[in-house]
């Protein structure tokens, strides 16, 4: 399925933060470009697929994306080096987007430089446990709210991340 690139397709909201973002980067002398914007539920399931079941290599750890929500976008820079090495220019259009209500997913959970989304205060949403049975769900809630697991807690491979879940439990319940 094709990459969705239009700034139209974001929700209403999001996408003038998203259209001022880009503009006071560009006045700031940082050119940044979207690679994509809404992606379908189809679309995030063939990435999520990728590297697991399907060929290629992992490029997202969630099948419950801002992206399938309007509420998220994918970028490059303009120029010759489209993902920089250098920090400090992701650091730079990062701060530009806080001030505007965008959160940078390096930011959040030390991953993806190019993922920038919704600030998450004003979409809290539930969390989804990819991998952990439908009757832990809510204890996996439970845990996290206790800090007992933390919001990258998806990096991990089910069966690794339920025995973690478990571990984890008992060691809390043992204190």
């Amino acid at each position: 399925m094709k990459q969705i690139r239009e700034i139209s397709a974001l929700e209403e909201n999001f996408r003038k933060k998203v259209s001022a973002w880009l503009e006071k980067c560009k006045n700031a002398g940082v050119e940044i470009f979207l690679t994509e914007t809404f992606r379908p539920q189809e679309r995030q399931n063939e990435l999520f697929a990728q590297g697991r079941t399907a060929p290629g290599k992992i490029v997202t750890w969630t099948k419950n994306s801002m992206h399938t929500k309007k509420l998220a976008v994918d970028i490059a820079f303009a120029g010759a080096e489209l993902y920089p090495r250098n920090h400090k220019k992701w650091e730079k259009i990062a701060e530009i987007g806080k001030d505007l209500g965008i959160d940078w997913s390096f930011d959040l959970f030390k991953v993806e430089k190019c993922h920038f989304q919704c600030d998450g205060s004003k979409f809290k949403e539930k969390p989804v446990f990819d991998g952990v049975p439908e009757w832990a769900q809510k204890s996996c809630q439970k845990m996290q709210d206790l800090k007992i697991i933390t919001k990258d807690f998806n990096d991990t491979m089910p069966t690794f991340r339920f025995a973690v879940i478990l571990d984890k439990f008992l060691d809390y319940l043992g204190k």
